[in-house]
């Protein structure tokens, strides 16, 4: 009697919120993208813009195994069911850029590569694990915290910091 009642009332419940609320919503990741003035130089040492490519992924096994031609593709297939989401932003050298990226919270990790001209040569790869949450915690997490992208030189790093 008490399963049965307990059904019936998941059921009515169902029935009153759509299916698509109960999904995993998106929410704001405000993110700073700091390149310095050495930015992705070329053979004459001249700084230079860089494009990022921003992964919002599920896990980081094949992000971390990847080669920079199979993530930089249009349609990066080699990442499977764990992209959830990519965004690319042009940044130019000294600049500062802020960005307001929606966050999925499927995202347990965030992977950035840069398009050095050098790539052979560059730290060309960076991920940032989203700290461990309860569904409950996304807003609070990111109103405390950021996503911060550096790009120096031939270099980019990512971590969640302190907002």
């Amino acid at each position: 009697m008490r399963a049965t009642a307990c059904a019936s009332l998941l059921a009515a419940c169902y029935a009153i919120w759509p299916a698509a609320e109960l999904e995993a919503k998106e929410s704001k990741l405000a993110t700073e993208v700091i390149a310095a003035e050495n930015d992705n130089p070329n053979y004459r040492g001249t700084a230079q813009p860089v494009k990022l490519y921003i992964f919002y992924l599920s896990n980081d096994d094949k992000f971390m195994q990847a080669n920079f031609a199979d993530l930089v593709a249009a349609e990066p297939a080699i990442l499977g069911v764990e992209l959830v989401r990519r965004a690319e932003h042009l940044v130019g050298p000294g600049e500062t850029l802020p960005l307001d990226e929606a966050f999925d919270e499927a995202a347990k990790f965030i992977g950035v590569i840069a398009a050095f001209t050098e790539i052979d040569s560059a730290s060309w790869r960076a991920i940032a694990q989203v700290p461990a949450r309860r569904w409950t915690d996304v807003l609070k997490l990111f109103k405390d915290n950021k996503l911060e992208i550096h790009v120096d030189g031939t270099t980019v790093t990512a971590a969640i910091v302190k907002n």
